[in-house]
């Protein structure tokens, strides 16, 4: 699909992405018991479709999580994540789920790959791992996320945590190394 036929989050969309992001934030480090989320040793960033690489687009996923190196001059490189957010696949699954909330969609979305980030941050699981622990991976960081958001106590978000269980659905949820 070109580029340009692909639907974009609205500007007023765009604008919950930082809100709905601190909250996610907060609730997977008080999961994880971390202080904040430390821009040294958890770097990311959060885009959406109008922000990404041609190589970051997917038709598929929900959002796509990218890992880089980051080179410093005189320090060994650094790992940082880029969260990317597919917004045609997101409204997509909007539209077609009906009862589901954009917030509680993408507050999934946000505290899923932020659990990944986490969980890649801390040596819990290697990034470059083969299929069938990524796998396995995806159920861990989908059941870390179901626990973390059931904390809110909202009935709303249990569509999507069911919809989506394991994030094996028709709208997986990735992880792959940058280029």
């Amino acid at each position: 699909m070109a580029r340009s036929a692909r639907r974009r989050l609205s500007a007023s969309e765009r604008a919950r992405v930082p809100e709905l992001l601190g909250l996610a934030e907060e609730l997977t480090a008080e999961h994880y018991r971390l202080p904040s989320f430390d821009a040294e040793s958890l770097a990311y960033d959060v885009l959406t479709l109008d922000e990404l690489k041609p190589e970051e687009i997917d038709d598929e996923a929900l959002a796509v999580l990218h890992r880089y190196e980051r080179e410093e001059r005189g320090a060994a490189p650094r790992s940082f994540f880029r969260i990317c957010l597919q917004d045609h696949n997101f409204l997509d699954a909007l539209e077609r789920e009906g009862d589901i909330a954009f917030e509680d969609l993408l507050l999934f979305v946000l505290t899923h790959e932020l659990v990944h980030i986490v969980r890649f941050g801390s040596f819990l699981q290697i990034f470059g791992a083969p299929e069938e622990e990524r796998l396995a991976e995806e159920q861990a960081v989908h059941e870390t996320t179901r626990a973390i958001l059931t904390r809110l106590g909202r009935g709303s978000l249990e569509r999507v945590l069911s919809r989506w269980e394991g994030s094996g659905g028709p709208d997986v949820i990735r992880y792959e190394a940058g280029r």
